[in-house]
């Protein structure tokens, strides 16, 4: 809808109205501020000038260590990053552009040239000097492309640091920019899968809390739906593939990421082995509760069948790796999680009580030689 006005409208008239009613005013009292601050003004005065003091020190240490670091060393960037994300890039204006235009000016020489493959590294400089002003070609980031012509999943889904490097960088694009338009729905639709999740992992520990706070007792299906999310197996079962290489592809994060049997069973074996070892002395609601709460039963009743339903846990995992639908690989990932639980909490809690069998393991492994006999 539009609104019209006709310019042969009448003006407004103020012909009788007294100025007291035109511009009506507000009487406020007197301000309460300007004295209770004045009491304070010599001790003010010696805070502003130690804080000055300090300030001037930080500055002329970050002056030093932006000479210090070479300009064709990706730290260089990282730092000149920070510093900015800081707020505080306005005292190294000069120092940051001359890092910059050096950056700028020996873009394809042969330091810079072997960091090429790091994506964080190639979307940050991209960023920082598309920032600056200085114009980088968006073909930078074709390396990181399949034979398709797509960015690589297999290649960069798990590299977050990465990813959000090149969200940042995309927002720098300009008019028919195809790869930076691509670069940005890539991103935003794999960060937001690990925006994982990690908002499910939180609703679970909050929902766990209330049940403390209220002294509530869940069902066992109330408790199992948010605890095997809360027990982190899930998440960590999924960030296990990060460093895989072409065996982490989408496929790969998609089965994980939709909680099959295989990886439901290992967060069951972690969740009730833990549940189990730390009753009595871990203040929270565990399985055990509430299994003895809604069944009528006792801790030894409850400890069998929980025990029992370990038992069919790794009788999935075994039965699902007969039959892989992803590379055993992957599985052994998901499987070695399972086993560790099983190394922790068989018997004792062996990861809080760490000075017990987790000590001796550790030593076996890492500081005691190995005889060979010959």
């Amino acid at each position: 809808m539009s609104i019209q006005i006709c310019a042969s409208a009448a003006p407004i008239s103020t012909k009788n109205v007294g100025i007291e009613n035109a511009h009506r005013s507000v009487t406020y009292h007197p301000s309460v501020w300007g004295d209770y601050f004045l009491e304070y003004t010599s001790d003010l005065t010696d805070i502003l000038t130690h804080e000055e003091q300090e300030h001037q020190i930080l500055k002329e240490e970050v002056n030093k260590l932006l000479a210090a670091t070479p300009d064709d060393f990706a730290h260089k960037l990282d730092l000149i990053d920070s510093i900015q994300r800081l707020g505080v890039g306005y005292h190294f204006e000069t120092e940051i552009e001359k890092s910059l235009k050096y950056v700028h000016d020996t873009y394809h020489n042969e330091s810079y040239g072997k960091q090429d493959n790091n994506l964080h590294t190639t979307a940050l400089r991209f960023r920082l000097l598309r920032q600056q002003g200085y114009y980088v070609s968006c073909g930078v980031f074709d390396k990181f492309k399949d034979k398709q012509g797509r960015f690589d999943e297999s290649a960069l889904i798990s590299n977050v640091q990465g990813l959000l490097s090149l969200y940042e960088a995309a927002q720098f694009r300009v008019h028919g920019e195809e790869t930076l338009e691509e670069a940005l729905t890539f991103s935003i639709t794999h960060l937001n899968s690990l925006i994982l999740q990690m908002k499910k992992l939180v609703r679970a520990y909050f929902e766990e809390a209330k049940w403390t706070y209220n002294g509530y007792v869940p069902t066992i299906e109330e408790y199992m739906e948010v605890a095997l999310v809360s027990c982190a197996y899930m998440m960590l079962s999924t960030t296990s593939l990060v460093g895989m290489g072409e065996l982490a592809t989408k496929e790969a994060f998609d089965w994980i990421s939709s909680e099959p049997l295989f990886v439901r069973a290992s967060a069951i074996v972690c969740r009730l082995m833990d549940d189990m070892v730390g009753h009595g002395f871990e203040q929270k609601i565990s399985i055990v509760e509430c299994y003895m709460n809604q069944k009528s039963a006792s801790k030894e009743e409850a400890f069998a069948e929980f025990q029992k339903q370990v038992m069919n846990a790794w009788k999935d995992i075994n039965q699902e790796c007969l039959r892989p639908t992803v590379p055993m690989a992957i599985l052994m990932r998901v499987v070695n999680l399972a086993r560790v639980i099983n190394l922790l909490y068989k018997e004792e809690d062996g990861y809080t009580n760490s000075k017990t069998k987790l000590k001796e393991y550790v030593t076996s492994l890492l500081v005691q030689p190995i005889k060979i006999s010959g």
